[in-house]
């Protein structure tokens, strides 16, 4: 949500009216290659429109091994964002194309 309320004018607009009707939820399993399983529970909240966008929030429950695992995702992709891991960003056929001495 932070995020989100940092980088997009038109969610901290729509937020702010709290325009917010049903609300459908859930929990799910992601398989990461990185972290491994992380279970998360999701809520839609349909926005103002017909038909109209959907806000999906996907969460873990605080203190557990989801939730760690989610924050070692997000570790793994600000270190990446800020050069920590330039060959990750690289398209593949370069990542593999031998480098001169």
């Amino acid at each position: 949500m932070g995020e989100l309320s940092i980088h997009s004018a038109d969610f901290r607009r729509l937020w702010a009216r709290h325009d917010v009707r049903e609300n459908v939820h859930g929990t799910t399993l992601f398989q990461h290659p990185e972290v491994g399983g992380i279970t998360l529970d999701w809520d839609t909240y349909p926005l103002p429109g017909n038909p109209g966008p959907v806000l999906l929030v996907f969460t873990a429950e605080p203190g557990t091994a989801d939730a760690e695992r989610l924050q070692l995702l997000a570790s793994l992709r600000a270190t990446r964002d800020h050069g920590g891991d330039t060959a990750a960003r690289r398209p593949s056929a370069e990542r593999n194309r031998p480098r001169p001495a």
